[in-house]
């Protein structure tokens, strides 16, 4: 874990201009040398943070960065307990290294991750600055089967209050807009003594556009300010999307998953698509057919060639067309 020194951030907001800065200009801004600043600009590209240099010119960013703001992100949401990192190994691993620490409700978001998974160990891009990378704690005495589908929900319902439409939902935890991801959800739980489940719910979105992950050429990957006409504070979708995750899980104690079963199928991407479930482990596929959204409990639904339905929870599958 690292935290940015006050005067890193200081250069990154005087480069969120779009224009260049020489060295001695944000020398002179720092009261410090032009060989300094060049130090601290290679330690911000350490940092993941995609800085164009050119000489005799000076330094730019690529994109504007508006940095998360821990004090802020507390008011709008209550004091939930939200802790910010600029740069982390993983927000999900970190909350369940130190899981007896956190109180129902508390959050850490991070600016950048080193070591970010998704479902099933897969990498998480991240670049410096340019997403929403937010995990979670929450307690429930009862079953989470559907919880990620649950987030999904109500992830969709925070985004569309920015204006973002065309929102699709995989099965079982990605999120779509123009047949591209946005989002990725990551559920990882504990069990208690009282047979409850001690869970961290982490939550990746793109936000801006970077050049790290536009080069990943295996990843279909889309930003919200590719399908915004207008900005969005990363800060306000933050403290938007733990108020929202905050009410839903308090619902999802009392209800599970069974009640938002019709208004996610409504948004599945691939209902009524014919599909193959694989096992993303031995690459085998597991099914086929045509896909049906989801029952009660979230698990997916899939005529298969006979007409007969089967269902499949959660684990290590991956569904395509």
């Amino acid at each position: 874990m690292r935290h940015l020194f006050n005067k890193y951030r200081i250069i990154l907001k005087c480069l969120s201009d779009g224009k260049y800065h020489s060295g001695n200009e944000l020398g002179e801004i720092l009261n410090t040398s032009r060989t300094t600043i060049r130090k601290y600009i290679n330690e911000l590209v350490n940092f993941g943070v995609d800085i164009y240099i050119v000489r005799g010119k000076g330094y730019s960013l690529p994109y504007s960065i508006e940095l998360l703001d821990e004090d802020l992100i507390n008011q709008g949401t209550g004091g939930v307990h939200t802790k910010l990192f600029d740069m982390i190994d993983s927000t999900n691993s970190y909350m369940l290294t130190y899981l007896d620490t956190f109180h129902k409700g508390s959050c850490i978001l991070a600016e950048t991750q080193t070591h970010g998974v998704g479902r099933s160990g897969t990498t998480w891009i991240s670049p410096f600055g340019c997403q929403i990378i937010l995990s979670m704690y929450w307690e429930f005495n009862r079953a989470i089967t559907g919880l990620s589908l649950a987030v999904g929900l109500a992830t969709v319902k925070v985004l569309e209050q920015f204006g973002i439409k065309n929102i699709g939902l995989k099965w079982p935890n990605d999120i779509y807009v123009n047949q591209k991801k946005l989002a990725g959800i990551l559920i990882e739980s504990r069990t208690t003594q009282n047979n409850g489940f001690k869970v961290v719910i982490g939550t990746g979105i793109n936000v801006i556009t970077s050049n790290s992950l536009s080069n990943q050429k295996d990843i279909s990957a889309i930003t919200l300010d590719q399908v915004c006409n207008k900005y969005i504070s990363r800060n306000e979708l933050a403290i938007k999307l733990i108020n929202e995750y905050r009410k839903l899980f308090s619902y999802f104690e009392k209800h599970g998953f069974s009640l938002l079963r019709s208004e996610w199928n409504s948004h599945d991407l691939f209902y009524g698509c014919e599909i193959k479930l694989v096992d993303k482990i031995s690459g085998k596929t597991i099914a086929n057919g045509i896909e049906r959204g989801v029952n009660d409990i979230g698990s997916l639904i899939i005529e298969n060639p006979k007409g007969m339905q089967e269902t499949f929870l959660i684990g290590d599958l991956s569904l395509r067309l």
